[in-house]
């Protein structure tokens, strides 16, 4: 039967031991014997030293340290690593509390307040006012253009302006009343639409941003004598050429830029049922559509 050899490298390593002890009274016991004994070295360079030692007469001598013994040798690592954390969360603490203070000396500063004022919500009576350009469609059920329009076409480009009045309910809602005209040209015979409405403005934030509007109100097409001044293009003594009164409604995105500035498009639609000229009806079922490009401000009083 074969012997382990791992019994006889046990049984060599006591008989070295015996013979050491022997010649040196005073050499102190096995590496594994300090180390079953020891149960609170200082260092862990104890196990590691005598765990060396063991290694040439014993494979088992270095795990004869316990976890109680290695975590007492890494105890002042440990130490050090505390309070180099420590030190750490005090420096941020106190980087936090500075920052803190500094947030609100800012925000109650003069120019702090300045800017939130600036930048308050919708509130109160407002004043829009809006230069556009854009083309209109004509079409009817029986009538003559040229009558109508004093043009052979039914689509003719022309340049809006628009005023608006009105309160604040919300600040995301506004309402009141806006009056838009239509011109197409300055001289001659100018077909014109009028659209006089009221007005309900959706915003999608408390301050700026895009808006929904809808209007529904009188309508009015008629074809003046126009004078050629972009500040008074119609005659005031000439009358109507042709006219017709009616029903129409509007319906418009845009947006409000924090300076009240905004630009919007519109789309319109009204219907007369008859125009008449000179007591006589020349046109039946004459609708019209118009859709513009704005530009303008529409701000608090």
């Amino acid at each position: 039967m074969m012997r382990s050899p791992w019994r006889r490298v046990l049984r060599r390593a006591s008989e070295a031991d015996r013979r050491r002890s022997r010649q040196d009274p005073g050499t102190p016991p096995p590496p594994h014997d300090v180390l079953r004994k020891t149960r609170d070295p200082s260092d862990l360079r104890t196990c590691v030293r005598a765990g060396r030692r063991g290694a040439a007469t014993s494979q088992v001598a270095i795990t004869s340290c316990s976890a109680s013994e290695t975590s007492s040798a890494l105890r002042p690592a440990f130490s050090r690593t505390w309070f180099f954390s420590s030190a750490f969360l005090s420096l941020s603490s106190q980087v936090t509390r500075c920052a803190l203070v500094l947030t609100v000396l800012l925000l109650s500063s003069p120019w702090a307040i300045a800017v939130a004022q600036d930048y308050e919500p919708r509130h109160g009576f407002w004043i829009g006012v809006g230069l556009g350009f854009g083309p209109a469609s004509f079409a009817c059920d029986s009538c003559d253009y040229r009558r109508a329009t004093a043009n052979n076409s039914s689509q003719l480009g022309g340049w809006a302006i628009s005023f608006g009045l009105g309160g604040t309910p919300s600040p995301r809602l506004r309402v009141g009343a806006e009056y838009r005209g239509w011109l197409h040209g300055l001289k001659d015979s100018l077909p014109e639409i009028e659209l006089i409405s009221l007005l309900v403005a959706m915003y999608a934030r408390d301050q700026g941003g895009p808006f929904l509007e809808l209007g529904a109100g009188f309508s009015n097409y008629s074809l003046v004598q126009g004078t050629g001044d972009p500040i008074e293009p119609v005659a005031r003594t000439a009358s109507s050429f042709v006219s017709g009164h009616g029903f129409g409604f509007t319906v418009g995105v845009g947006w409000e830029f924090q300076s009240e500035f905004t630009p919007r498009i519109t789309y319109s639609l009204g219907r007369e049922n008859t125009l008449d000229a000179s007591g006589r009806t020349i046109a039946r079922g004459w609708t019209h559509k118009v859709l513009l490009f704005e530009v303008g401000i529409r701000g608090a009083l």
